[in-house]
């Protein structure tokens, strides 16, 4: 993205934020041992607010069966720690992984687990950047931006270059996040926009205001790039888009929209079970306890990367999934799966690099 703005812009200044407020020191210097290895990139190196920090897990079974064994083992023994369990997440690379984890966390009884996530990866990302864009509208202006509900996780989409670690500070509001960002007149361009969409989406009724996310907003733009750049099927997302919106038809305000998503339990945020979910879906997200298993060549980063030479960009969405992680951070692999042997993640070794 910070290539991107800096071929759009030509007169820009960069302002590196290089304070992570979320991560413990741990896992921010292993993340950026992990993405120092990326060639394409802004060299900054980021410095955790939360010092110290549990050590990471990184362990390597005999097979998928006892990595699993000791998840729900694992789990149970956060539970018991007083985690919630939506406190707790399971980050995967594809949605193939995901049903073979959730029999295993059935069967070893623990319940409440967010099992619509297995309904794919796209149908859960278009309706919940378009509940963010509604529930971030109903908390504008009053809330501070760490606060907002959906504000992290479409403040980007389309591309707006909104500096994430910005909005993560305490008591930071619209009006101290433009005093502080004056210099970049572009930027400024995009929140003032950004505040104008937030507030036309709360006056509007709930069909028009998504609507006005897809055309005014440009979501429509956001979401053929990302069809794009993931290689994903545009009619399928489209087709869920449009769905949505003449769903909406049935009520008369945003409001009553999210009440109805709420009371159906669609609403993002109110599934109280164990969030598991694939990597790019955690996007925006945090959890005190992560868990990435699976951890191996072939699955993170995917074979076809390999052979098609973009392990950079799978690099990103492993430090993504790493860094979705407030407290502590399990990084998992198996030593074969059905019978065949096969390696641990290249990027565990980058981890561990001294």
């Amino acid at each position: 993205m910070i290539f991107r703005f800096q071929q759009d812009y030509e007169n820009h200044q960069l302002i590196q934020l290089n304070v992570n407020y979320r991560c413990t020191e741990t896992i921010v210097e292993a993340a950026g041992k992990l993405i120092s290895h990326n060639t394409l990139r802004t060299d900054k190196e980021l410095q955790a607010d939360k010092k110290g920090g549990k050590n990471l897990s990184i362990r390597q079974f005999k097979n998928q069966g006892e990595e699993l064994i000791s998840l729900t083992a694992e789990i149970r023994r956060k539970l018991k720690q007083g985690y919630e369990k939506d406190e707790i997440a399971i980050l995967v690379r594809n949605n193939s992984q995901i049903s073979v984890i959730m029999k295993a966390l059935q069967n070893n009884g623990i319940g409440g687990y967010a099992k619509k996530q297995s309904k794919g990866l796209h149908k859960g990302m278009v309706f919940q950047d378009i509940s963010a864009y509604l529930m971030a509208a109903e908390d504008y202006p009053e809330k501070e931006l760490m606060e907002n509900r959906g504000l992290l996780k479409i403040m980007n989409k389309p591309r707006r270059f909104l500096p994430r670690e910005m909005v993560l500070q305490k008591g930071m509001t619209w009006e101290r996040l433009k005093e502080q960002l004056r210099n970049c007149p572009e930027i400024m361009e995009q929140i003032e926009n950004l505040e104008f969409g937030l507030g036309m989406i709360k006056k509007l009724p709930a069909y028009a205001a998504i609507n006005f996310i897809r055309k005014g907003m440009k979501y429509d733009e956001y979401l053929l790039e990302y069809a794009k750049e993931h290689q994903c099927n545009k009619k399928e997302l489209f087709r869920q888009l449009e769905e949505i919106q003449n769903n909406a038809y049935s009520v008369k305000t945003v409001w009553e929209w999210l009440e109805r998503r709420k009371e159906e339990g669609d609403e993002p945020g109110e599934n109280k079970g164990i969030q598991l979910m694939t990597m790019h879906g955690a996007k925006g997200l945090e959890f005190p306890v992560v868990f990435l298993p699976d951890c191996n060549q072939g699955i993170i980063p995917t074979k076809t990367s390999l052979l098609e030479g973009r392990i950079e960009e799978e690099r990103r969405v492993f430090y993504v999934a790493m860094t979705r992680a407030e407290k502590e951070l399990y990084i998992w692999g198996v030593k074969e799966q059905l019978g065949t042997p096969v390696e641990m993640s290249i990027f565990v070794d980058e981890i561990l690099c001294k």
